[in-house]
């Protein structure tokens, strides 16, 4: 079976655009994207009609999905695992301190908003993920 090459098409239905796609598929195939873009995929051989009216079927399903995407909240940028961030510990937000000392490395809660990290000074970020990761870990081993 060859695949078939062609440029997606983009339709405007009822204020949604909409990238189409056709290949050599069995299935209908629509996607909404976080962004909020929406491509389909249909079989090459469906005619233009029955694509259209697939698509009029599903806009309320698309709009409901688009609708979700915009409530979620925005992604949190990448943890640096250094003094000040914020982290949660058993649903409870707590500051992470960050000591960086030789020695015994660690995590330690020391009250109810506050995590202590004793980390080597040449600790990558990789290895204070591991640190808390570890932490996290022993005390969930603890509660099992």
């Amino acid at each position: 079976m060859t695949a078939l090459k062609k440029s997606p098409q983009i339709i405007e239905l009822n204020g949604i655009t909409i990238e189409l796609r056709r290949k050599t598929v069995k299935a209908l195939r629509l996607v909404v994207f976080p962004s909020g873009a929406v491509r389909m995929t249909a079989p090459a051989f469906l005619p233009d009609f029955a694509v259209q009216a697939f698509m009029l079927s599903r806009l309320n399903w698309v709009r409901k999905q688009q609708a979700r995407f915009l409530l979620q909240p925005p992604p949190l940028p990448q943890s640096q695992f250094c003094t000040g961030e914020q982290h949660f510990f058993q649903g409870v937000p707590c500051q992470l301190n960050v000591t960086l000392k030789p020695g015994v490395q660690r995590v330690v809660k020391s009250d109810c908003n506050s995590l202590q990290m004793s980390a080597h000074a040449a600790a990558s970020v990789v290895k204070r993920e591991a640190l808390l990761d570890a932490f996290y870990r022993a005390h969930l081993q603890r509660a099992i």
